[in-house]
């Protein structure tokens, strides 16, 4: 019996859960669609993009919690986030802004360049919300993404 693990529920939010493993009941010849039983209960045809064929289990976020307080403060600039994902995982990123790493420009090192890099647990966002911050790490745990976003807190 093969099963797979949905990687993006999105477009069927009542019919799949991301990170749930389904049964194959069927795959329709060259393997591009599969008929799963769905959260109703009923079998159902869907795209085989939708899911992992490995079968494993991808980490799903499980819990977050902002370091700082975005309600308090009008116009942060960053904001540090701890995650917490399915398979125990714990770590961290930060939001920021483009008008936040704008004013680093402004900033010289030594001669007179500045000197950047890109941090993998950098997430740049058009403002600093709740919203903005949930709506965010939701695309990326959807995508498989976020384990490659975080740093693991030991």
């Amino acid at each position: 019996m093969e099963t797979v693990v949905c990687s993006d529920g999105t477009l069927y939010p009542s019919l799949l859960t991301d990170g749930k493993k389904y049964v194959v009941v069927e795959w329709k010849e060259p393997k591009t669609e599969l008929k799963i039983q769905d959260d109703q209960g009923d079998l159902r045809w869907i795209p085989r993009c939708y899911f992992d064929v490995s079968g494993t289990s991808a980490p799903m976020l499980v819990k977050t919690t902002l370091r700082d307080d975005v309600e308090d403060d009008s116009n942060p600039s960053t904001v540090t986030v701890d995650v917490m994902l399915s398979d125990g995982t714990s770590g961290w990123c930060f939001f920021t802004t483009p008008a936040a790493l704008s004013e680093l420009v402004e900033t010289t090192v030594g001669d007179g360049d500045l000197h950047m890099y890109g941090e993998p647990n950098m997430i740049v966002v058009s403002d600093i919300t709740q919203e903005i911050i949930d709506d965010t790490l939701a695309y990326l745990n959807t995508n498989g993404l976020l384990p490659s976003c975080i740093v693991p807190i030991a």
